[in-house]
């Protein structure tokens, strides 16, 4: 009677393994396909941010008071850039004139004139002045507004003679 035992035994075992082998893969596995899940959706999230975000160089001038290089930003996009740097440079907007950077050394509102103090918002417009002198030299030359979400634009301004016009 021993000897019947011990293959029924043995099946039994076997049975409890692969039960308890199946159960621990599919725990594994829906939790790894929740974790890919949540991923992908904050992936889209962040796609859908890029999207919605448009910036445009409106135009590029001499600023009259400092002869530095200044330029006029509006917000087309339905992304609201937050306040959150420094009172000069608020929505941390880096500029560059012929790939070289050019920093900001005041961003005002564009209809009144006053330092910004809220979100750039869709339809806001900006004027930035930079600390970079408006180039004298007549010629073509790059101006690039880069926010800080990626999101870019470009200007390509011919200086007119020592003018201090963009055309």
């Amino acid at each position: 009677m021993r000897k019947g035992i011990t293959p029924i035994l043995s099946v039994v075992l076997l049975l409890m393994m692969t039960i308890a082998v199946f159960g621990i893969t599919y725990t594994w596995i829906t939790d790894s396909s929740g974790d890919i899940q949540s991923s992908a959706e904050e992936n889209i999230a962040g796609t859908k941010v890029k999207m919605s975000a448009q910036v445009n160089i409106v135009s590029v001038y001499r600023d009259s008071t400092s002869g530095n290089l200044a330029l006029t930003l509006r917000n087309t996009g339905s992304y609201a850039y937050s306040n959150s740097g420094s009172s000069n440079n608020p929505y941390n907007i880096v500029v560059t004139l012929d790939d070289q950077p050019a920093s900001i050394s005041s961003t005002k509102d564009y209809s009144t004139g006053s330092s910004v103090t809220g979100d750039f918002k869709k339809g806001d417009t900006i004027n930035i002045v930079t600390a970079t002198a408006f180039p004298t030299n007549s010629g073509v030359h790059k101006i690039k507004v880069n926010m800080p979400n990626g999101i870019s634009d470009e200007y390509t301004c011919s200086v007119i003679g020592s003018s201090g016009i963009c055309d």
